[in-house]
């Protein structure tokens, strides 16, 4: 399907935190599918890589263009 694509990012972020000591490190997997041209829809997972982040989160969104 040439209008489905799939990603991916690994990420750290600033722990705001100050009573933690642990940065928030996470991975990031999804599909991206493109409805028109200036319209997407996308679907991901958000997972912890270590106890500085949140738990499995399910991520959905879309993206317009104008």
């Amino acid at each position: 399907m040439k209008n489905l694509r799939a990603v991916a990012d690994i990420g750290i972020d600033t722990n705001t935190v100050t009573a933690y000591t642990a940065n928030p490190v996470y991975m990031l997997g999804g599909l991206i599918y493109s409805v028109t041209e200036n319209l997407d829809l996308d679907l991901g997972v958000k997972g912890r890589l270590n106890n500085g982040a949140p738990p499995t989160t399910i991520l959905a969104g879309f993206t317009t263009r104008f």
